[in-house]
């Protein structure tokens, strides 16, 4: 027997339209877990629709794939979930984002390179896609190439 929350759940996405659907069961696995992306699936395989794989999922639906994620296949390809943090330096002292580099045609994103500061970066932490808004605020994903 499912349990009330399980159910009310699946009752939601019965709801939702096929995009969303489709992020939830592609793009949006570790932000909503394994049982909400388990009946996305499955409420696609109701409506006789397949679950893209990410490769197909941007070839078939490039709109959506960049309104969910901010980043084109490529770029989310080459990269982990793990975000750089808020990094923000008071007089070059701290860890900061700096350089920006390799500037993507289709999403915009750059590569940064996140480091501590003490008046100069001194040590480097790694290397992040990133996608700034206007207002300042960004979003990025680590790159593993």
């Amino acid at each position: 027997m499912k349990s009330s929350a399980r159910h009310r759940d699946e009752q939601g996405l019965r709801l939702k339209h096929d995009a969303e659907l489709r992020s939830i069961a592609v793009l949006r696995q570790t932000e909503l877990g394994p049982e909400v992306v388990s009946a996305a699936r499955a409420e696609l395989g109701r409506r006789h629709l397949p679950v893209p794989t990410p490769e197909e999922y941007w070839r078939d639906f490039r709109e959506e794939f960049l309104a969910v994620l901010g980043f084109c296949y490529p770029c989310w390809a080459q990269t982990s979930e793990e975000a750089p943090g808020t990094a923000p330096t008071q007089r070059r002292l701290g860890i900061a984002l700096s350089g920006e580099v390799d500037r993507c045609a289709t999403c915009g994103s750059v590569t940064q390179t996140k480091a501590l500061w003490l008046g100069v970066p001194l040590l480097p932490l790694g290397q992040y896609r990133v996608i700034r808004s206007a207002s300042g605020q960004y979003r990025g994903r680590r790159t593993t190439a």
